[in-house]
């Protein structure tokens, strides 16, 4: 071996192990820096459990009655409107079908009254035929009946009429005829008259002439006054057929009045009754899920008033209640960002949520095995985990683990913390 290749042997180990140096003295400052720098989140964290953002809502049933069928079962997911139970009030029931059948009765005797007031025909929709055919039997046969009696009545007056118009007519052809006669009479008098004076005709001739003379205007003044008696007869009894169409409307016009009255007392009182069947039938107020079910049998009797069904509302914020330690609650307050991990899914995989504290309650709570917590309510950003697209549904009394951040601290304020410890202890021990 030369002496050059003896000297390169011997630098090359030493260079090593300064590289060796420089690169572990470069990684420690660098390490430091970033420990020093890269600021970690301090939390305080609680389990929780999901509870509904908004109260709980209970539905019941006003009057009560007989459970007839239950729709829906405890957990199921409810839309608004959705019937969940079906009570039977056989009273109700009942009632309603008696007053409505009075409701198509008195519906009916309006349709019959109007078409006698406007003297039109009658006749029954086949809908109410259908619904009540006796009583539409009976409303024709009525309207029939009265039908036939104004016609008799009218006809009768009728009769009298044109009876009293023939013998009017029969007096005015007579008085006619006396007028002519008497016309001719009083020419012929004045002829005999000019021949007796002329001893051309006896004077039993002018006696006899001026006898049907006096017949003829006796006959024509008895003929008018008859015409002025039966004029007045026509006028009375044309007066007593419009009386009796007038009585016979007057009449209609009343029953009508009082049956409009009676039908919209009752028409009221049927939607009055149609709510309370309506209201057996029992729908869920708000979009939710079923919590609990307080009647599960079919038949069985339900007070009025009595809660039977508990729907927990869904949508809208998510919120959750955590149970945190006493020895954590002096660092929390309202709207600290949390970070909620529901149970149920995977956090590694779908994810957490973002949310902020809304309540820290004001004094311990105890469970039943005498833990003491603090309750502590946050609420979340959004109600669902994953995508808008295909969200995955968070529902109430599902898990969850909060975590909820109130501080920042550096990954070296850590690793010191033990060594400020020992050295603050260590200054006050004797």
């Amino acid at each position: 071996m030369t002496e050059q290749e003896g000297q390169v042997a011997f630098l090359t180990p030493s260079r090593a192990a300064d590289m060796l140096l420089f690169s572990l003295a470069l990684f420690c400052v660098l390490f430091l820096l970033w420990a020093g720098l890269a600021p970690i989140d301090v939390v305080t964290r609680g389990q929780g459990e999901v509870i509904p953002s908004s109260e709980a809502q209970i539905v019941q049933s006003l009057e009560g009655g007989i459970v007839q069928e239950i729709l829906v079962s405890e957990g199921q997911a409810v839309t608004k409107g959705q019937v969940l139970l079906r009570l039977r009030d056989i009273a109700f029931a009942s009632e309603e079908r008696g007053t409505e059948a009075q409701v198509q009765g008195l519906e009916l005797r309006r349709l019959r009254l109007k078409a006698e007031a406007e003297g039109k025909d009658f006749s029954v929709p086949a809908e109410l035929k259908e619904k009540i055919p006796q009583i539409s039997a009976n409303e024709e046969a009525l309207f029939v009946s009265r039908k036939k009696e104004l016609a008799n009545a009218l006809e009768i007056l009728n009769s009298k009429i044109a009876k009293v118009q023939a013998n009017i007519e029969e007096t005015r052809a007579g008085i006619g005829r006396d007028s002519q006669n008497l016309g001719l009479l009083q020419e012929e008098l004045k002829i005999t008259t000019k021949m007796v004076a002329q001893k051309a005709m006896p004077k039993m001739e002018e006696l006899r002439v001026r006898k049907e003379l006096n017949q003829v205007q006796g006959s024509l003044s008895g003929g008018r006054e008859k015409l002025s008696s039966l004029e007045a007869e026509l006028r009375v009894s044309r007066k007593e057929l419009e009386d009796q169409r007038d009585k016979f409307r007057t009449q209609v016009l009343g029953e009508l009045n009082e049956t409009e009255t009676r039908y919209r007392a009752m028409k009221e009182s049927l939607t009055s009754i149609g709510d309370k069947v309506e209201r057996a039938a029992l729908t869920a107020p708000v979009d939710g899920v079923i919590n609990h079910i307080s009647v599960k049998t079919i038949g069985g009797v339900v007070e009025p008033a009595k809660p039977l069904m508990e729907i927990i509302p869904s949508g809208g914020d998510l919120k959750v209640r955590a149970k945190v330690s006493p020895n954590e609650i002096a660092f929390l307050h309202n709207d600290q960002p949390v970070r909620v991990k529901v149970t149920a899914y995977d956090a590694q995989k779908y994810g957490s949520l973002q949310g902020r504290v809304a309540r820290v309650g004001s004094s311990t709570v105890s469970d039943d095995r005498g833990n003491v917590y603090f309750e502590v309510d946050v609420v979340t950003d959004k109600n669902h985990l994953g995508t808008a697209e295909k969200p995955l549904p968070i529902t109430p009394g599902m898990l969850a683990q909060v975590d909820i951040i109130t501080d920042q601290r550096t990954i070296l304020e850590y690793l010191l913390k033990p060594v400020y410890r020992a050295f603050s202890e260590g200054l006050r021990e004797r």
